[in-house]
């Protein structure tokens, strides 16, 4: 019965395509691949993905996650030889092959190979990835939802899933970072990591001043950015983020003496009702000589669904990444407000310049206990040069904690990247700065706050700045708010300004990129 129905449909389909010929000109056998590849047809094969937690994987099965424990647990990547547990995936018909491939669906972050705190990869600024992918062109879609381990019913959150597999559950908490996991099943978590097959498609399109392209030709000017985004071929409405890595920013400039320090600064957007945006942006190409030691520059475009995962991503190049001789004029999106924002970076990196030729900024010596606490004073004064010496140690014994990271996070601040800006499309930015305490438990870091856009927040969202530190092992030890101080006065303390060559060199090139972009615009 099953094979006579299957033949009939066969022959309707070659009848449609006979008369699709008669009409477009296609052949009968292109037609006939485009119906029954994955992506467009999937009545004689979608796949059903399963997915379940043991001792060990067996049969068809593929490890896409290792944990130590059935709840409460660290977790670790499949290839570890850690852990007494592995998160076993596999299509119940055989259809696909389930792998663990990078061009797969990252479903959650790592702060580590193995023993690690997990993260949801929007929120997490964690570096190392846990994929699952498939075989065929097939693609895995995942999403956060507070079930507590049950992703058989449909699910809504934005990714419309069906026939969805528990990978494993994570608390909601944490703004979806720092977090232990628990298999679907046990001890659940409340918020469950589900995945299935070919849920949704999602697709990126970038015009830069126009041509559809995802390179920018050189450093330093401001660009045209148009994204256009898709949902199953048809243009939706979607939150984004434009994330450029190891750029020229105030906030805890690119160094690689005494402590590497890389950074991360992302531009927050939503496309309008016809799945379209488009705004201003200055790639900087960070410092290419720091590669080497604070991790290679990148530029990337993300769709982010309503669960803060990552549902589409398209890569970025700087062709050039030398900063632009001079300025370019052109016309770019909300020119009025990127130009007063841009403004205020001049003051603030011409500020910054002063402290540099004066050796003027401020000294502070803060110390992060693991319990939660902190010590010392942080007068943060927006424009000033703060060189922070942090120690981070054990609250009972006072002793030194190595390896433990210590981030720096300005939201809706000055910079670069994508400068906050209002106007037809609204943008907003996040900028982040890390590293790593030596074996006595001491990183300097160089910041320079900005203060943000005076009369911005209502729009983009208010100016803050934090504090977070992380044990070696991912673990959220201290996080904490800080007022900054309005725009400073050059003048300051006399302080001595760690590495300052290459500081001064970074923060001149930022200040020669604004004063490109004061003429571009």
């Amino acid at each position: 019965m099953r094979k006579t129905y299957l033949l009939g449909v066969l022959l309707l389909l070659l009848v449609a395509s006979v008369f699709a010929e008669s009409i477009t000109g296609m052949g009968i056998m292109d037609n006939l691949k485009k119906l029954f590849t994955a992506e467009s047809f999937d009545i004689l094969s979608s796949g059903a993905l399963n997915c379940s937690v043991a001792s060990s994987c067996s049969g068809n099965q593929t490890a896409v996650l290792k944990l130590f424990a059935l709840n409460n647990s660290h977790a670790a990547l499949p290839n570890q030889s850690w852990g007494n547990y592995s998160v076993c995936c596999e299509d119940a018909t055989g259809t696909f092959n389930v792998s663990t491939s990078s061009n797969g669906t990252a479903f959650l972050k790592l702060y580590q190979a193995n023993n690690s705190h997990v993260g949801i990869p929007v929120n997490s600024s964690y570096n190392l990835s846990a994929f699952i992918s498939a075989d065929n062109n097939m693609s895995i879609t995942c999403d956060y939802v507070s079930t507590y381990g049950n992703c058989t019913a449909n699910i809504t959150n934005g990714t419309n899933l069906t026939n969805a597999a528990c990978l494993v559950t994570i608390p909601n908490i944490n703004n979806g970072t720092n977090l232990h996991v628990a298999d679907c099943n046990s001890t659940p978590y409340e918020v469950s990591v589900c995945c299935a097959f070919g849920a949704e498609e999602y697709e990126i399109i970038i015009y830069i001043d126009g041509n559809e392209t995802t390179a920018f030709p050189i450093a330093g000017i401001p660009y045209n950015l148009t994204i256009l985004t898709k949902k199953q071929g048809v243009l939706t409405p979607l939150n984004l983020t434009v994330r450029e890595v190891n750029s020229l920013f105030h906030l805890a400039i690119i160094q690689t003496s005494p402590d590497p320090i890389s950074n991360t600064a992302s531009g927050i957007v939503a496309t309008d009702s016809n799945g379209r945006v488009e705004f201003a942006v200055v790639p900087t190409a960070g410092e290419p000589a720091a590669d080497p030691y604070v991790g290679n520059y990148s530029l990337d475009v993300n769709i982010v669904g309503a669960g803060g995962n990552v549902l589409a991503t398209e890569q970025m190049t700087v062709t050039n990444r030398t900063l632009a001789p001079q300025g370019v004029s052109k016309s770019i999106p909300n020119q009025l407000s990127v130009k007063s924002s841009n403004d205020n970076v001049l003051r603030i990196f011409e500020r910054a310049q002063s402290g540099f030729n004066q050796d003027f900024g401020d000294t502070f010596n803060f110390t992060i206990f693991n319990n939660g606490s902190g010590s010392g004073n942080l007068s943060l004064k927006a424009g000033r040069i703060a060189v922070i010496e942090f120690t981070v140690r054990d609250a009972v014994t006072s002793n030194p904690l190595a390896n433990a990271r210590v981030e720096i996070v300005e939201q809706n601040s000055i910079m670069p990247w994508t400068l906050v800006q209002l106007g037809t499309y609204s943008a907003g930015n996040t900028a982040l700065g890390n590293g790593t305490t030596n074996s006595t438990g001491q990183l300097t870091v160089l910041a320079i706050p900005t203060g943000g856009v005076p009369g911005t927040a209502g729009v983009v969202g208010p100016y803050g700045f934090t504090i977070n530190a992380y044990d070696s092992g991912g673990s959220l030890i201290y996080s904490q708010a800080f007022v900054i101080g309005s725009l400073a006065d050059p003048a300051a303390p006399t302080t001595t300004i760690p590495a300052k060559g290459a500081k001064q060199f970074l923060n001149d090139n930022l200040l020669r990129l604004f004063e490109r972009v004061q003429t571009s615009t």
